[in-house]
């Protein structure tokens, strides 16, 4: 809905598409990260592609679901929010506070994010946009020289009869 400033009771955060494009970076929910207080963002176990977990204001439940509501164009989305495009958006709101419960009921009580994608336009012209990313990786140190199978056995032998040895009891 819409609403004017002035109106809204609760506490709502707005990250709009302009500052979407700002950030270098390759999900929805990093954009909100660092741009709006009070949000945490953990990928279980780092790897890439996993719905995150995200907490507002901390935990707020003990058995209760701790995840916000999520409400994208309008309905409650429960896919995976890296499967968004972020070129998609236009812009996200996150209410942060208890009001939230009053319009989506008890769902929101670890808070809403809303958010709403872009639209084309009737009679409007076609519009291509290309965004493109890319990366480099090398190693910080080089490479150390390795031993094979046959010469590692010769070794870790060495190494365990030296500590036999070494505790005196060879």
């Amino acid at each position: 809905g819409t609403q004017k400033r002035e109106a809204i009771v609760g506490s709502v955060a707005v990250v709009s598409a302009a500052d979407i494009d700002k950030r270098q970076s390759t999900s929805v929910l990093s954009a909100i990260q660092g741009s709006v207080p009070g949000v945490n963002i953990i990928t279980p176990g780092g790897v890439p592609g996993t719905n995150p977990e995200i907490y507002i204001r901390g935990i707020n439940s003990i058995i209760g679901n701790r995840t916000p509501l999520i409400i994208l164009d309008n309905a409650p989305y429960q896919g995976n929010l890296n499967s968004i495009s972020q070129d998609q958006i236009a812009s996200i709101s996150v209410l942060k506070d208890g009001a939230a419960t009053s319009l989506y009921g008890s769902r929101a009580s670890s808070g809403v994010i809303i958010i709403t994608t872009k639209k084309g336009k009737l009679n409007g012209a076609p519009q291509v946009t290309l965004n493109t990313k890319y990366g480099t990786s090398s190693n910080a140190v080089k490479m150390f020289n390795t031993v094979g199978a046959e010469d590692y056995m010769k070794y870790y032998w060495e190494a365990t009869r030296n500590n036999f040895v070494d505790l005196g009891l060879d």
